[in-house]
C-alpha cells in the first residue's frame, strides 16, 4: 500500500495554556463476570444457590415482564436458569439433588443432596463445573468453606477432580445435626484448567449444603485479600487515579428493589445476600461488596468514587411522559436515600466512635478508606432528578464538604433535539452553581467522534468540570481504539475543564463473552491479560501534560481539512521533564507521511506506535501482539514523519540536555 501525504500538522509552542492533567480511572460494575468469575478469586459459581432468578418486584406475562416500556427488547428478556445451575450429580444414579427455599424474599436457599445408593467404585458425587471449569495447580492450596444444615449426623468428602482423576486430596467432614461450618484446606497433587469441585455423601440419607465456596490460597497480599493475583497484578501495571463503583445501571436498577443496596453486602459471605442485576449474568453474588471496594482502591492506590442510588430507576425501565425529560419513576421519599448515603459515606471515612465507622473498624480497618467523589446517581435526569441532586448536595455537603460531588448528565444519543446537547440541561437544576461536576456519558459511533471533536472547545470555561465516566464506540473491534483516542484527545485540548475519564468495559470472562467486546482486560478461569484497548489508554495515561498548544491539521497544499479529515493531533507539554508530547492518530487504512511543524529541526524521541490489527487473533494464545512499538530515535522533523495506517502514535520529544 503506497503512502501518501495529505496532512500537515503544525503547533503553536508560543501560545500554550496551562491546564490539568487528564484524570483515569475505571468504571467498574459487575457485568459479564467481570467480579464473579473474575477478579473475586471465588472458584465456585452458584454457591449459596440463588443465581436462578428472575427481577425482584417485576412479574412476568406471556414470557416478558410486565409493566415496562418495550418489553420485547433482547436485554429485558427474563431469563430462566436451572434451580442448581452448575451443579450437577456426577457419576451416578444413586443421588438426587434439589433445591429448597429457606426465604424466598431473601433469597435464601439450600442444595438437598438425596441418596439412595452408594457406588461400589470410582468417584461419584455433587459436582460445581465452577466458571468454565475449576482450575488448580499441582503444589498450591485452596480453601474449602461448607456450610451443611442437616437432620442427622454423618460424614462427607470434598476434592477437585478431573474426570476419574482426584487432583487434590479428598478430604473428609464429619458433621452433627443441625447447622454447622466447615472450613479447611486442600492441597492440590495435579493440575489441571477444567477440573470439578466434588462433594461425595459418605452414606445413604439426605443432606443439606447451604453454602459452599473455594478459594485459592495465594489471592492477593499473601492470600489476605479475595483478589486473584494474576487479574490484581494487570490492573496495578496501568495505575488507576480513581475507580467508579457499583456502577452503572446496577446502581439505579431496574425498581425499587434492584437498586444497590450497600448493607447488604457487608454480611459474611456465608450469609451475604446475592441480588439480581439487569445485565448478565443476571445475578451478583456480592463478593466484592461495599466493604471489598474500598480494599480494592487501597491496593490499587486509587480514589474511591461511590455512585448512590438517587432514588430513580433505569428509565429505560420506566415510561415516558409524552416526548419530555420526565419519567413515571417509581415514589420514594427522597430523604431514604440520602440517609443512606450519608450511612455509606460515614461507612468509609467516618470516625469510629460513629455508628458506621465503628462497623468498618470492626472490618479491620479502623483508619478511613480513600473516598474522594460521590455521584448522586447514575445516568438520572429529569425534573424529580434535579430536585433530589439539589437535597443531596446540600446533605452531604453540609458534613463531608471535602468530598466532590458529581451530577449526571441527560442520557440518549438522539441527533438535534434536547437531548444531544447535554449542557443545555444545566440550567434545569434547582441551582446549577451546586453542579460542580458533570458526568456526561457517550455511547456514539465514530462518525460522531469524528464530527464532534471540537465539541468540548465550546464549553465555557467557567461551567462544572467535564468528566465522562461512561464512553461507548460502536464500531468493528478493535477498531474503536482509534475513535477512543480521539475522544481522549477532545478531553486533553480542554484541560482547562479539569477532565476526568473512566474507563470501561474494565474486563470480561472470555469463556462467557466469547472473545466480543472490547475491555482493557480479558480471563479466563486461570489466565488474564491485557488487550490493545489497555495499551491504547495506558499510552495516553503514561504521556499526560499540564500545558496544551493550539495544534491544526491542514491539508498538505495549506487548506483547511474538513470533510476528508483522517489525522488528528493534540501537542502539549510535560513540565516536569519540559517534553513535548505528540499524539496522533490515522484514521486511514493507508500510511502517511505527515509533516510535522512544531518549531524544532530534530530531536532525541520516544516514539510509541500502536497499530489496530483486526486481522491479529484475539485468542488467549495471542495476548501479548497487542502492545505498543516503542523506539528512542533521532527524529528528524525537516522531513514529513510516518504514521502506519489505523494506528495511535505518540512522539515523546525530549527536553535538549
Amino acid at each position: 500500500m503506497s503512502t501518501r501525504i495529505s496532512t500537515a500538522v503544525r503547533v503553536d509552542t508560543s501560545a500554550g495554556k496551562a491546564v490539568s492533567p487528564v484524570c483515569y480511572g475505571w468504571h467498574y460494575e459487575e457485568i459479564g463476570m467481570i467480579g464473579d468469575g473474575g477478579l473475586y478469586a471465588e472458584m465456585i459459581r452458584n454457591r449459596n444457590f440463588a443465581e436462578a432468578g428472575l427481577a425482584p418486584g417485576m412479574t412476568v406475562k406471556n414470557g416478558m415482564y410486565e409493566n415496562i416500556p418495550h418489553p420485547e427488547a433482547r436485554h429485558k428478556a427474563p431469563e430462566y436458569l436451572p434451580e442448581l445451575n452448575c451443579w450437577s450429580v456426577f457419576n451416578t444414579d444413586g443421588i438426587d439433588i434439589r433445591r429448597v427455599t429457606i426465604d424466598e424474599k431473601e433469597r435464601n436457599f439450600e442444595m438437598e443432596i438425596r441418596t439412595r445408593q452408594l457406588p461400589q467404585s470410582g468417584l461419584f458425587g455433587v459436582a460445581n463445573e465452577g466458571f468454565f471449569g475449576v482450575c488448580v495447580r499441582a503444589g498450591m492450596s485452596y480453601r474449602v468453606d461448607l456450610v451443611l444444615n442437616c437432620d442427622a449426623g454423618g460424614f462427607l468428602s470434598v476434592c477437585v477432580a478431573d474426570g476419574q482423576t482426584p487432583l487434590t486430596e479428598m478430604h473428609t467432614v464429619h458433621y452433627d445435626a443441625g447447622k454447622s461450618r466447615h472450613r479447611f484446606v486442600i492441597g492440590a497433587e495435579r493440575s489441571a484448567d477444567n477440573g470439578v469441585f466434588l462433594i461425595v455423601p459418605g452414606q445413604v440419607g439426605v443432606m443439606r449444603v447451604s453454602f459452599a465456596s473455594l478459594f485459592p490460597c495465594d489471592t492477593w497480599d499473601g492470600g489476605k485479600s479475595v483478589f486473584r493475583s494474576d487479574i490484581m497484578q494487570n490492573m496495578l501495571d496501568f495505575k488507576p487515579e480513581f475507580l467508579r463503583f457499583p456502577g452503572g445501571c446496577i446502581v439505579h436498577g431496574v425498581n425499587v428493589d434492584t437498586m444497590y443496596h450497600w448493607k447488604e453486602t457487608l454480611a459474611d459471605i456465608s450469609e451475604r445476600k446475592s441480588t439480581w442485576s439487569k445485565w448478565q449474568p443476571h445475578y451478583m453474588s456480592n463478593g466484592i461488596g461495599y466493604h471489598e471496594f474500598y480494599e480494592l482502591c487501597e491496593y490499587l492506590g486509587a480514589d474511591a468514587m461511590y455512585v448512590a442510588p438517587s432514588g430513580l430507576v433505569c428509565t429505560s425501565w420506566v415510561f415516558q411522559k409524552g416526548d419530555s425529560t420526565d419519567f413515571t419513576h417509581p415514589e420514594v421519599d427522597v430523604n431514604d436515600y440520602i440517609q443512606d448515603c450519608l450511612d455509606a459515606i460515614e461507612y468509609a471515612i467516618g470516625p469510629v466512635d460513629s455508628v458506621w465507622g465503628r462497623k468498618r473498624a470492626e472490618r479491620g480497618h479502623p483508619a478511613p478508606f480513600p473516598l474522594r467523589y460521590v455521584s448522586v446517581g447514575n445516568e438520572d435526569f429529569g425534573p424529580r432528578y434535579y430536585k433530589h441532586y439539589h437535597a443531596f448536595y446540600t446533605a452531604i455537603k453540609e458534613r463531608y464538604p471535602q468530598l466532590k460531588i458529581i451530577a449526571n448528565s441527560i442520557i440518549g444519543n438522539r441527533r438535534n433535539s434536547v437531548w444531544d446537547n447535554k449542557r443545555v440541561h444545566l440550567s434545569e437544576f434547582v441551582d446549577p452553581s451546586t453542579v460542580e461536576i458533570f458526568d456526561e456519558h457517550y455511547y456514539e459511533t465514530g462518525d460522531w467522534l469524528f464530527e464532534n471533536f471540537d465539541r468540548f472547545d465550546e464549553y465555557s470555561r467557567t461551567g462544572p468540570d467535564l468528566m465522562c465516566l461512561e464512553l461507548g464506540i460502536e464500531s468493528n473491534q478493535p477498531s474503536d481504539i482509534l475513535y477512543e483516542s480521539l475522544f481522549l484527545m477532545m478531553m486533553e485540548k480542554n484541560g482547562e475543564l479539569h477532565p476526568v475519564f473512566a474507563g470501561r468495559p474494565l474486563m470480561r470472562n472470555w469463556d462467557y463473552v466469547n472473545g466480543e467486546l472490547n475491555p482493557y482486560y480479558y480471563h479466563t478461569n486461570c489466565h488474564s491479560w491485557k488487550t490493545i484497548h489497555y495499551y491504547a489508554k495506558k499510552l495516553f495515561r503514561d504521556n499526560r501534560c499540564d500545558r496544551v498548544f493550539p495544534t491544526t491539521c491542514m491539508r498538505a497544499d495549506g487548506k483547511q481539512i474538513l470533510d476528508e479529515k483522517t489525522v488528528f493531533a493534540v501537542c502539549g507539554e510535560d513540565s516536569h521533564t519540559g517534553d513535548l508530547i505528540l499524539k496522533l492518530v490515522n484514521l486511514d487504512a493507508a500510511p502517511q507521511h505527515v509533516p510535522v511543524d512544531a518549531g524544532i529541526s530534530s530531536a532525541v524521541c520516544t516514539v510509541s506506535t500502536l497499530v489496530n490489527t483486526p486481522e491479529l487473533p484475539r485468542t488467549p494464545e495471542a495476548s501479548e501482539c497487542f502492545g505498543p512499538v516503542v523506539r528512542r530515535v533521532v527524529v528528524d522533523f525537516s522531513t514529513p514523519f510516518e504514521l502506519p495506517g489505523k494506528s495511535v502514535t505518540v512522539i515523546r520529544i525530549h527536553k535538549a540536555q
